[in-house]
């Protein structure tokens, strides 16, 4: 997993379009966007989604600063962004608004489906915002136990590959053999 993320970073610099800008390339070399480990991916994702379900347009450079600020991975905080999107926004926001109203104790407007103008939108903007909170704060927890997860059964199964490779090479080259042969 850290090999093929290491491998795709690498790729990207070595772009053609992205010698052509100077900013780009001291951006993307900052340590922040290169850290792999546990701890830096797992924080990347948890701000990605938590930034994701906030309902304003800034949602990546939000992602990128919350990033710095918490030293975790940058790039997949602001790819986790990537989660609302133009085809998603629409369910996601009446999904936020539906949980919002229910945890504020207000019934759900069924007239919300056929909001049209911004100035509509208004009394149901509350809602939103408490709904989005609570999408971006499940997802976020969720994301980050996830890679958590993930992340410790790649390295035991990593561990369990390496302790067989040292068993069979100790079938294949008996220690005792191998003594003899290196002797001084």
């Amino acid at each position: 997993m850290k090999g093929s993320v290491r491998r795709w970073l690498a790729s990207i610099r070595q772009h053609k379009n992205f010698h052509a800008n100077p900013r780009l390339i001291a951006w993307l070399q900052n340590p922040f966007f290169s850290q792999i480990n546990k701890h830096s991916v797992a924080g990347g994702v948890f701000i990605g989604l938590f930034c994701a379900f906030i309902p304003l347009p800034a949602q990546m450079p939000l992602a990128a600063i919350m990033a710095i600020i918490f030293r975790v991975n940058g790039l997949i905080a602001m790819i986790g962004t990537w989660v609302s999107n133009p085809f998603t926004f629409p369910p996601l926001i009446y999904v936020a608004y539906h949980i919002g109203a229910l945890l504020i104790g207000e019934k759900p407007h069924a007239d919300f489906e056929t909001v049209e103008s911004g100035v509509k939108l208004l009394p149901y903007l509350g809602p939103i915002f408490l709904g989005s909170l609570c999408l971006g704060m499940g997802s976020a927890i969720s994301g980050y136990l996830l890679v958590r997860i993930l992340w410790r059964l790649s390295v035991i199964r990593q561990w369990k590959l390496r302790r067989a490779g040292r068993r069979l090479l100790k079938k294949i080259v008996p220690s005792n053999t191998f003594h003899k042969n290196n002797s001084i």
